[in-house]
C-alpha cells in the first residue's frame, strides 16, 4: 500500500492499493468481479517484502461490489506497520551481489527482458501558520526528518547549526526583507537570500539558471536543508521547478504571499515556466515538503491583487461548493476591505483549499485530463499571455480566469442548444 496524502489542518485523505478513497465517488473504484493486485505482484512482491518495501504477501482481492472495493483492498494490503512510509532499508538496498530482489526477479538473466515496477509516495502538509517572521515562530527553522521516506518536515528545529537558502520575490523582499534577515540572524541561521523579479513576463528558464547557480555556490545539503520560497504564484512555480531540477529533487517549503498563491499555486505539485510565449509550457511535478500559509502577508496587497486571487476561490465555489458561493455573495466586499483578515475570510480560504485538495489529490500527476479545476482555463492562458506588454502584465491570471468563466458559462448553453437542435432535426 502506498500512502498518498495532502493535508490541510486536520483534513487528510489517503490512497489505498493505488485507488484513492475519494475516487470511489467518481466511478474509478474497481468494478465488481475484478481482480485487484498491487503493482508489486506475483513473484516480485515477496522480494520487496524482504527489502522492507511492502506488506506481507496477499492473494489478489476479489471485489464483490464496487461499494466495498476500497475496504477490501485496504484489508488485504494494509501493513501491520508503516514500513512503506519508513522507506527502503539501507542494509538491503546496499546488498552486494545479484539477489533477485527487483520486481522482475532474475528472469531477465534468461530472457533478456527486465521488468521494473515502482510507486512514488507523496506526503506533505498545507498548514496555516500566522506571523511566520515573528521571532518566537520556529516554523522556518524546521528541517528534514532524518531518514524519512518520502521526505518529511521535522516537528521541531534541529539542535545543530541551521543553514537556509531562501528564494523570495523582490517586491516581497522590499517589504519584509529586513524582518526576514533579523529573524535568521536572531536564530543563528546561515542563510543566502535570493530576491528575484518573479513576474509573468520574466517567468522563464533564465530565472531557473540564476537559482541553480546560487544554489551551487551555497553548497546546499539537500539531506538537511530545505529551500524556502516566499512569494506569489510565479515565484513558487520558479522555485519549485529549480528545486525539482537541482540534484533531481531538493526539498522545498512554500510560503505564499498572495491570495492566488495561497488557495491555488502553492498547494499542488505542479511547477512550470513560460516557453515561446506560451504559459507554463515547460514544467514538472514536484511535491513540496510543506506549505505554510500566513494571512498576515496579505495585508500589504492592493485591491486588484486581492480580487485577482478571489477568482480562483470563485471557481471552486462554482464547480463544487454552494456554501462557499453564498459566503462570497455575502462577504466579498468585506474580504477586500479587511484584506482577508476577517473570520469570514478564514472560512472562505479554508473551504477553497479543501475543495482544491479534494480535486487534486486523486489526480496529482494529471493522468486524468478532464478536470473540474480547469473551469475558467479554456482560453484564459492565451489571453493572459497576449496581454503581456514588455515587463507589464495588463491582465492578471485571475482576471483572465474570470473572463473565461463568464464567457464559457454564457456560450455553453448556446452551444448545447445548437447541438440538440441538430440531433432533433
Amino acid at each position: 500500500m502506498v500512502l498518498q496524502t495532502a493535508q490541510f489542518g486536520r483534513v487528510s485523505t489517503t490512497s489505498v492499493g493505488g485507488v484513492p478513497q475519494n475516487m470511489q465517488a467518481r466511478g474509478y473504484a474497481p468494478r465488481a468481479g475484478a481482480l485487484v493486485q498491487s503493482p508489486f505482484h506475483s513473484n516480485g512482491i515477496h522480494r520487496l517484502q524482504r527489502r522492507g518495501l511492502c506488506a506481507a504477501r496477499q492473494a489478489p482481492v476479489l471485489v464483490t461490489s464496487q461499494a466495498t472495493a476500497i475496504d477490501q483492498i485496504a484489508t488485504a494490503e494494509a501493513p501491520a506497520t508503516s514500513s512503506m512510509a519508513a522507506g527502503p532499508n539501507s542494509d538491503n538496498v546496499c546488498m552486494s551481489g545479484l539477489n533477485g530482489l527487483s520486481a522482475g526477479g532474475v528472469e531477465g538473466l534468461d530472457s533478456g527482458c527486465f521488468h521494473v515496477a515502482a510507486q512514488q509516495p507523496v506526503l506533505y502538509t498545507v498548514q496555516e501558520s500566522l506571523n511566520l517572521l515573528s521571532l518566537d515562530n520556529k516554523s522556518l527553522l524546521r528541517g528534514l526528518l532524518p531518514d524519512s521516506f518520502p521526505a518529511r518536515l521535522a516537528a521541531e528545529p534541529g539542535s545543530e547549526k541551521q543553514r537556509r537558502f531562501i528564494i523570495i520575490d523582490e517586491n516581497v523582499f522590499e517589504t519584509y526583507g529586513p524582518q526576514l534577515e533579523q529573524y535568521m540572524q536572531y536564530h543563528g541561521v546561515e542563510c543566502e537570500i535570493l530576491a528575484l523579479p518573479t513576474c509573468e513576463p520574466n517567468k522563464s528558464f533564465n530565472l531557473i539558471f540564476q537559482v541553480a547557480e546560487r544554489l551551487e555556490a551555497f553548497k546546499l545539503n539537500r539531506r538537511k536543508e530545505p529551500i524556502i520560497a516566499i512569494g506569489g504564484g510565479v515565484c513558487l512555480d520558479v522555485a519549485g521547478l529549480a528545486a525539482n531540477l537541482y540534484r533531481r529533487n531538493t526539498p522545498l517549503i512554500k510560503i505564499p504571499t498572495t491570495v492566488m498563491a495561497a488557495v491555488d499555486a502553492s498547494i499542488g505539485i505542479k511547477t512550470a515556466v513560460n516557453f515561446h510565449g506560451r504559459k507554463n509550457k515547460m514544467g514538472t511535478y514536484c511535491a513540496p515538503l510543506a506549505v505554510f500559509i500566513d494571512k498576515t502577508f496579505l495585508k500589504t496587497l492592493g485591491d486588484r491583487h486581492l480580487s485577482n486571487g478571489s477568482a480562483e476561490i470563485l471557481k471552486m465555489a462554482c464547480i463544487k461548493d454552494r456554501e462557499l458561493f453564498e459566503l462570497l455573495e455575502k462577504h466579498s466586499a468585506e474580504l477586500i476591505q479587511t484584506k482577508f483578515q476577517s473570520p469570514h475570510a478564514s472560512t472562505i480560504m479554508r473551504r477553497s483549499i479543501q475543495g482544491m485538495l479534494e480535486e487534486l489529490e486523486y489526480n496529482l500527476w494529471e493522468h486524468i485530463l478532464s478536470r473540474l479545476v480547469d473551469y475558467g482555463h479554456a482560453f484564459s492562458p492565451e489571453i493572459e499571455m497576449a496581454a503581456l506588454q514588455g515587463d507589464e502584465a495588463l491582465l492578471l491570471h485571475g482576471e483572465a480566469v474570470n473572463i473565461d468563466m463568464a464567457l464559457t458559462t454564457q456560450v455553453y448553453p448556446f452551444y448545447l442548444s445548437c447541438l440538440l437542435s441538430v440531433f432533433h432535426d
